[in-house]
């Protein structure tokens, strides 16, 4: 399907997507997609707890609205793929299934999966595309991009062959459904000990960070580099999955440690709870918590407390993001900066890159906004999330450490990133701000020997050295002015 001419729609009119309708997304006469039908009712409740007849209804009955709003009906569907929690569920659901599809017109493909959902009183999920013609496809409301006729930024010519790739066997976007899927990818692609000591080059120690009595601790991944005496400089980095996958030991790792290896820093990895079965707070909490430690505990780390800086990717720099405005406000560690790679930040998800990128890449605007349903539930997008799990919701971005902030031009979070550094230079802040041509989300992971992947990894270097040159210069500066011992000044 060309991507130009991309529109996408709700069904009914003004129904939220956490309501259960979701999204669809059509093009100029070809494919419907109908992500993540959940039992959910036109006010956003629950449906038939326990009973997958009635929640299999409702999902079907959901997935009509939408069909309509796209002019299209159910025989026009072409796969219809089902997420559920237990085979004896399937009967009801073929039966609901009856009620609404024509079977002398059925889809050329069904897939059944079991698995486990999000939240545990969902029995199943249903996703669905159908093929529609020219006349109906035209009839959808267009987006405020589609109406401008912009379609994405062109990719990298080194990026735009491996992100096929990738997409040919990864599945977008990011439901409830998959959630195991992203969880089982993390944990097969965990770092070794031997694959982060690097040949000696870092040694490696867990620890458990006490939390409140009865609750579990957080584990950290304490990486020192051999090579140089201590107290080291460190990043604490608080790893990216979307908010419900990852792991301190994630491969984006790897990145944190080809930059602490050449500027011989300290890498702390936070194993943080994950959503959606510790909503926020808790992941930011536990994040917090470890930075704390950290800092308290330096000295016997062999740690600097007063050079540390913050670093994540995606979701992870969310939590970056949102711990440099907790250390604020609390008056925690002064941070020396926070490194946001592809962050997520603003769970409202309305920016012109949000729809523009709304089934593009590896993070699209779907994925993401499953990503923070999953950490707010039905807060997301409304008054009531706070800016340390949202930080784009802070009114005030003043006294924050520097930040690095960079997206890709060709990913959904391109304009909250964007924003979120010219937000910080309108207080006076200090923002270095990278937007990378051609890139799609967390880019430089996935296909490292561009040039693009090469560049990027040496601006984040440049970054980290100039922050910790100016730290050792003040510390200089502050000594050529201080009183000679037994000298009253």
């Amino acid at each position: 399907m060309n991507a130009s001419g991309l529109t996408h729609i709700q069904a009914p009119e003004g129904v939220a997507p956490s309501s259960g309708y979701t999204h669809v997304v059509t093009g100029p006469g070809r494919l419907v997609a109908l992500a993540g039908q959940m039992p959910f009712d036109e006010k956003g409740e629950f449906v038939g707890e326990g009973d997958p007849g009635t929640q299999a209804r409702q999902v079907f009955a959901n997935m009509l609205g939408c069909l309509t709003a796209a002019g299209a009906t159910f025989k026009d569907v072409v796969k219809l793929t089902y997420y559920v929690t237990d085979v004896a569920h399937i009967p009801a659901i073929l039966a609901a299934r009856d009620e609404f599809i024509d079977l002398e017109h059925p889809p050329a493909s069904t897939v059944v999966q079991v698995v486990a959902l999000y939240r545990p009183e969902l029995l199943m999920e249903i996703d669905a595309f159908a093929i529609v013609g020219e006349s109906t496809a035209t009839t959808t409301t267009p987006t405020a991009s589609a109406e401008a006729g912009t379609g994405p930024p062109p990719l990298d010519p080194e990026l735009a062959g491996p992100l096929r790739s990738i997409l040919s066997e990864l599945p977008m976007p990011l439901t409830p459904g998959l959630i195991p899927d992203r969880r089982n990818r993390s944990a097969a692609s965990r770092l070794t000990d031997e694959a982060i000591r690097r040949n000696g080059a870092f040694e490696i120690e867990e620890r458990t960070v006490p939390l409140t009595p009865g609750s579990p601790g957080v584990p950290l991944l304490i990486c020192r580099p051999t090579a140089t005496p201590g107290p080291h400089p460190v990043v604490y980095n608080t790893h990216g999955g979307g908010m419900v996958a990852g792991s301190s030991r994630s491969t984006e790792l790897v990145g944190e440690l080809d930059r602490a290896e050449e500027l011989q820093i300290a890498v702390v990895s936070v194993d943080y709870r994950l959503a959606p079965e510790h909503p926020d707070p808790v992941p930011v909490e536990d994040c917090y918590a470890g930075l704390m430690w950290v800092a308290e505990h330096a000295a016997e780390l062999g740690l600097d407390p007063d050079r540390i800086i913050v670093s994540g990717n995606s979701a992870g720099g969310a939590l970056a993001a949102g711990l440099a405005l907790l250390a604020r406000d609390r008056g925690g560690p002064r941070l020396l900066g926070q490194l946001l790679q592809f962050p997520m930040l603003d769970d409202r998800c309305d920016t012109s890159s949000a729809a523009q990128m709304e089934r593009v890449g590896l993070w699209d605007g779907a994925s993401n906004r499953m990503g923070w349903t999953a950490l707010l539930g039905d807060r997301r997008g409304t008054g009531h999330v706070s800016c340390y799990a949202a930080p784009a919701r802070a009114d005030d971005l003043s006294g924050l450490p520097p930040a690095y902030v960079e997206v890709g031009s060709v990913e959904a979070l391109r304009d909250e990133g964007v924003g979120y550094a010219s937000r910080i230079w309108s207080t006076g802040g200090e923002a270095e701000l990278h937007v990378w041509s051609g890139a799609f989300h967390s880019f430089d992971e996935w296909v490292p020997e561009a040039v693009v992947s090469r560049t990027a990894h040496q601006a984040r270097v440049s970054w980290l050295r100039r922050v910790l040159d100016r730290h050792a210069r003040s510390l200089d500066e502050a000594a050529l002015f201080r009183a000679p011992e037994g000298v009253r000044a």
